[in-house]
């Protein structure tokens, strides 16, 4: 792969290498190579420094070397640090106004229900089996509020259930019909 993709630079003039079929080419053999890297969590340095080549023989789309996962190299938006909060949605200020309430909830349920956290990646809960490859720490645990292993009553995190089904009922609409979760962690 590393190969190809060398010689896929070396021997198109610069002005192809901008042309959208070959940027599509070098997208997909970058991403690849980054992604083989990044299976192996003792090659994920190695994983960065393709992003890093890939970005500085402006060969791919990408403006980040940390831009994961790698399809999304293809999304137009530009990767930068952060955000302006003028620029959040409604419900991000909503959720922040009222994270006092929310982190009370949340440490409630982690003293008094800590078995139901679930290790990352664990599959205890009949997704998520891959999460454990985003894991470099000893103890990653999370507790599902919507979608695969939720609790189907709100009486465990009411405030914060309440706020996310008003506020952001798209994402809870989501994770409700398998499209993920909406989760606590720690």
């Amino acid at each position: 792969m590393v190969q190809c993709i060398s010689i896929l630079i070396t021997i198109f003039e610069p002005s192809l290498v901008k042309h959208e079929s070959t940027i599509e080419l070098m997208d997909d053999a970058w991403m690849e190579l980054m992604l083989s890297m990044e299976e192996i969590p003792q090659h994920r340095a190695i994983a960065r420094h393709v992003a890093k080549l890939a970005i500085l023989t402006h060969s791919c789309r990408w403006t980040d070397p940390m831009q994961r996962p790698g399809y999304m190299a293809r999304c137009p938006l530009k990767s930068i640090p952060h955000t302006a909060t003028e620029k959040h949605p409604q419900w991000c200020t909503t959720l922040e106004q009222n994270w006092e309430s929310i982190v009370k909830e949340y440490k409630k349920l982690a003293s008094h229900n800590l078995q139901s956290f679930s290790d990352v990646g664990s599959g205890e809960r009949g997704s998520g089996h891959d999460d454990h490859k985003v894991v470099t720490g000893t103890s990653w645990k999370e507790y599902v509020l919507f979608g695969t292993g939720a609790k189907n009553s709100d009486a465990d995190a009411p405030l914060t259930k309440g706020l996310l089904r008003k506020h952001v009922p798209d994402a809870v609409s989501l994770a409700e019909q398998g499209g993920g979760e909406v989760i606590f962690s720690r």
